[in-house]
This record gives C-alpha cells, sequence and structure tokens, in this order.
C-alpha cells in the first residue's frame, strides 16, 4: 500500500491521475478537505471540496493541508458507474496519509465514498 508522510501545518500539491481505462473515479482522503486547483495542467478557479471526481486519463492538481489530528488516514478511490446492470469492479484502492508522530499503531480512518452510482460529486 503507497504510504505518504506529512507533517502538521503543512499544505502539500497533490497531483491525482486516474491511469483506469474505463471509468470515472471517485477520489476522497478521511477527515480531509482539498482545494481543487487544476484540472490537466490547466488553472481553474479554486474551489474546496471533500471528494474529487476524475475522469480516465484526467490528471487533477489539489491543495491539501494537513489539518487533523495526528494519525493515519485513508485515501481511497473507487469506480462511478451509472448504467443499471452492467457488471464492473465496486471495489476501492487506497493508500494511507501518515502524519509526522503519528504511533505506528494506529488504525487509519477510512473515508467514506459516495455511492458508485451518485451522480451528484464533481461530474
Amino acid at each position: 500500500m503507497y504510504k505518504l508522510e506529512m507533517e502538521q501545518g503543512k499544505t502539500y500539491l497533490l497531483r491525482i491521475i486516474n491511469a483506469a481505462l474505463d471509468n470515472q473515479k471517485f477520489y476522497k482522503i478521511a477527515k480531509h478537505k482539498m482545494t481543487v486547483v487544476a484540472f490537466d495542467a490547466a488553472y481553474t478557479n479554486p474551489y474546496v471540496t471533500n471528494v474529487v471526481a476524475i475522469a480516465p486519463g484526467q490528471t487533477v492538481d489539489v491543495l491539501l493541508t494537513v489539518d487533523q489530528p495526528i494519525g493515519w488516514y485513508y485515501m481511497a478511490a473507487r469506480a462511478y458507474a451509472s448504467a443499471v446492470g452492467l457488471p464492473f469492479d465496486n471495489t476501492a484502492t487506497r493508500g494511507v496519509i501518515v502524519y509526522d508522530g503519528a504511533p505506528s499503531l494506529t488504525k487509519p480512518l477510512m473515508p467514506v465514498l459516495p455511492a458508485f452510482n451518485d451522480p451528484h460529486v464533481g461530474m
């Protein structure tokens, strides 16, 4: 699993890339908000969100301020699927953000991802 170590109080630029061929994805970090600043290397009017919807092959640049209590927080993504009755991979992929100083035995918090067929999230 991918592990990203961060220092509490700092702001980081993350480039989220959807390398999937056929699914849009929802991406979320437990207990954190992100400021979206660019899509596909083109700046946009910044906006704050707690979930990013990203199309296949797309990149999204977000600013993440590490402002929660010291701990471990999952980053998670899963497919968006609007077609009824078609099979798709409904599993989530995860990485983890670890705040500097977090105890190694801490259980990471999992974000609550939108429903796989929610058409109202960032589309």
